[in-house]
């Protein structure tokens, strides 16, 4: 599954209760900020990973249609290297991960519940999608129920 800006700002509206074109805003500048970064030097981004550009230096190639040498020349290419903790979340067990889902019924209650400070998303079916199980224990989501 192909995951787009379009479909990361229809997330954000999800989780946030903001309005399209906000959200979508909100995205398009978080990755012209990326783009303008990697240009000069390094992002990392904790517990994600790093973004960086690399110069390949000019080599010797073939012209494969007339296989002719030729000169490949100088060119910046970009990569990124994951954080060990993402690579541990890719790597986890499949069980342990639920799908993700692009949920636009999902609102965060920022509410408290009771006099406990609990937090909850709150949804259709009241299920967390695009969290994986360990994570609603930590309350990435707000304050987890098993009480913290």
């Amino acid at each position: 599954m192909t995951i787009t800006k379009e479909k990361i700002a229809a997330m954000l509206k999800a989780k946030l209760g903001l309005s399209s074109i906000v959200c979508a805003e909100i995205v398009n500048q978080i990755f012209d900020n990326i783009q303008e970064i990697i240009i000069d030097q390094k992002l990392t981004l904790k517990n994600f990973g790093s973004f960086y550009t690399n110069t390949k230096k000019p080599r010797p190639g073939i012209n494969f249609h007339t296989k002719e040498k030729i000169i490949i020349p100088a060119k910046k290419v970009t990569g990124f290297l994951a954080s060990s903790k993402l690579k541990a979340i890719i790597n986890s067990d499949e069980n342990d991960r639920l799908p993700v889902e692009i949920a636009p019924e999902r609102v965060f209650d920022n509410t408290p519940k009771r006099s406990t400070g609990e937090y909850s998303c709150i949804g259709e079916d009241e299920s967390l999608k695009s969290m994986n199980k360990s994570s609603l224990k930590t309350g990435l989501c707000g304050k987890s129920d098993e009480g913290n």
